[in-house]
Formats: structure tokens, sequence, C-alpha cells
């Protein structure tokens, strides 16, 4: 029935919208009563409330999925052109023949008394279903031993999700979509977390912090690393009042500083090299991370410019990593040579957008990783990669 307003309002003809419609519209019921009951038993009973909310999530989990999975597909879908007056009669013909449909299938009534007869038992299997669902979930979204480095695919903007082989989460900027970045941490999260150990914010740049807001609304956090420069952007304000209100403490780090993580995981911050003044660029100065995991690395550059690379190499700060991100999303003259000569990366990582105004990345600094193998989030969306210390995989 929705297929003709598709047509006429976006041109375009699912070709696979009957296989999805097949494997989601079962659940279809479950995720609306079971989403009702939860946000009225929440109201009196918190506690019986989020359990509910949890089972939700599993109908709408799959619902979700499916519809990625198919919309991935090459021929997903179709170009249709039709004239407005044939989706009218279609309609017509369709509405007339609903109100001449009285008679229910055999079978549909059978469903329906035996339901009747048996609730308790229907009841019974149907708890039982959503527990043994519920903890096959919590098991399967258990850490699994390695390191996971997400560059999330939020536009034109930084933000990393890191996870430890134990399971702590750290969270590096966001981005100015709140919606693209809970999105992307909702999928990466085990469902009953709600929790983010320690959030990085390598500069108060609003187009990278403007969605933490968002973040801190619907996480806790455990604390905050940040380089302490002051600003007076109402962006950066805001977040540190939410911050201030909920007594979460915030870490000054400059070079020099480290994070130890309890299994094996160190977090080095190689720049600043001193807390920066507020009349300080913020590329200049714009907080570096280096994520060790045994003999695999992570360099994480944010912003940082050119003036902060020869700054870092003239205090002799050794930025050698296995894998590093390009600065500033690639942008004309993005990398100083001799910096990118001392990282000796074997993996590079670009977090851009299609759609940006600048017209990054350029074509020059591109050229400067052209002997590496190169992921890009404005061609493969996010980017995951993991290792166990000593493999490193990088995740379709």
């Amino acid at each position: 029935s929705t297929f003709p307003l598709i047509i006429l309002y976006f041109g375009r003809f699912s070709l696979v919208a009957i296989p999805v419609n097949l494997l989601i519209v079962p659940v279809q019921t479950v995720v609306l009563l079971l989403g009702l009951a939860a946000v009225i038993v929440y109201s009196f009973v918190p506690a019986v409330g989020l359990l509910l909310f949890w089972g939700e999530l599993l109908p709408l989990s799959w619902t979700i999925a499916i519809v990625r999975l198919f919309a991935q597909l090459p021929y997903a879908e179709a170009p249709v052109i039709v004239d407005g007056r044939l989706i009218q009669i279609l309609y017509l013909l369709l509405l007339g023949g609903a109100m001449n449909h009285f008679v229910r299938p055999a079978i549909g009534q059978r469903l329906v008394t035996l339901i009747k007869k048996s609730k308790a038992v229907t009841a019974t299997i149907a708890s039982s279903v959503i527990v043994l669902m519920l903890m096959a979930a919590i098991a399967l979204s258990r850490p699994d031993g390695q390191l996971h480095l997400w560059l999330l695919d939020v536009g034109h903007n930084n933000a990393a999700l890191l996870q430890t082989p134990c399971g702590m989460q750290i969270l590096v900027d966001g981005g100015r979509y709140p919606s693209r970045l809970l999105t992307a941490l909702g999928d990466r999260l085990p469902f009953y977390d709600r929790h983010i150990e320690l959030l990085v914010i390598t500069h108060p740049d609003e187009w990278d912090i403007a969605a933490l807001n968002s973040v801190l609304e619907r996480y806790s956090v455990g604390a905050v690393l940040y380089h302490g420069q002051p600003n007076s952007g109402e962006t950066y304000q805001a977040i540190r009042e939410r911050l201030d209100h909920a007594k979460i403490p915030v870490v000054e780090a400059y070079a020099g500083y480290r994070v130890d993580f309890s299994d094996g995981v160190t977090m080095d911050v190689l720049h600043p090299q001193e807390k920066p003044a507020i009349t300080d660029k913020l590329g200049d100065q714009a907080l570096v991370l280096r994520v060790n995991y045994r003999d695999v690395s992570f360099l994480l550059t944010s912003d940082l410019s050119i003036a902060g690379q020869r700054e870092m190499l003239e205090n002799g700060v050794s930025p050698v990593a296995s894998v590093m991100q390009i600065p500033q999303h690639g942008t004309v003259r993005a990398i100083d040579k001799e910096f990118l000569d001392l990282v000796q990366p074997q993996v590079a990582l670009l977090q851009s957008d299609v759609a940006n105004r600048r017209d990054d990345p350029d074509p020059d600094t591109l050229a400067s990783f052209a002997d590496l193998p190169l992921y890009r989030t404005d061609e493969s969306g996010t980017i995951h990669l993991s290792s166990d210390g000593r493999v490193l995989l990088v995740h379709g």
C-alpha cells in the first residue's frame, strides 16, 4: 500500500521491499505493544520498565539490521516515473477492494482461537524466548579481548570511539550532529551499557564537540581529558556547565601525560606541550593522542596544524605509530613531510565528508599517503579497526 506513494514522491521503486517486509513485519506488533507497555510501566516501576525496554531492543534491532543490510545491496532500488493520476486510480481500486474484504482467512481465525485458549502458555513461551534472546545478546556483546577503534562517520568532523580489550569505552570528540553521533554510539556500544569511561576533548571547536551535550544527556561519563585551553564559545561553555553540574572530573593533560588501563592499553598525550592560552589557535594546540596496545598503536591527530606538528618535532616528541589519522580532514597543507616520515605509519585513516565546502581532501595531501593503505569515511562510512596487539585487522 505504500509503494505508490514512494514512487510518487521519491521517484524510486524498492526491489527488496517484499523480502524486507516479510522479515520485519512479523515483529512490528511486538515493537509497538512492548514499547507502549515499557513506557507505561517505567512511569510506575522504573526497574521493570527498563527490562521491558531491553526486550524492546531485540525486535527493534532486528528491524534496523534487516533494513540496513538490504539497503547496502547495489541494486536495492530503481528509478521510476509514474503519472500521479495513475497513482490515484490505484488507491481507489485498493480502497474498493478493502471495503469488499469481509471474510478473514481461516488460518488466522484458528491462530487467534489457539492464543485465546492458552494465554498463559503463550505468555510463558514468549517471556522465555525474550529472556533467552537477551541472554544471548548480552553474551555476544561482551568484550572480545581486542582493542577496537572506530573512526565514526559523523560528517566533516572529528569523532572516534575506542574499546579496550576488557570493554572500557573511550570517546574522542563527537562532531556537531547529535543524531549521527548517538546512532553511531548506539550501533557499537552494548545495548545495556550507558557508561563511557573516558571522554577526550581535543580542542573547543564547535564543529567537533557540539554533539557532546546530547551524549552527556544519554550516557554517564567517568572522566574527561582536556588540555585546559580557555574558551568563551557558547557550545564549550554549555558542555562545561553540564560537566560541572554532573560533577564529572575534568583532567588537564599536556605532553607527557599517560593513561594506563588495566588490560595493558596505554594512552599517551603527545601535544600540546603546555596548557594553551585563550589566544592560541585551536589547530596549533589540538590534543594529540597515541593509543598503544603491545605492538600496535593508533595516532589520533584531530585538527593538528603544521605549526603544531613542527612544535612537536622541535620538542623531541616521537610520533611513531602503526596507524595514523590524517589531520585536518586532509585539507590543503595538512601534513608536514618530516612529521609524516617520523610517524612511519602502516595504515592511514581519513575522516571526511563528500558534502564539505572546502573541497577536502586536497590531492597534494593525499599524494603524501599514496604508498599506504588509505581508508576514508567519505567512501566507506565508519572505519573499524581491531587488534590483539600484534595483528591489525580492518573490517569491511
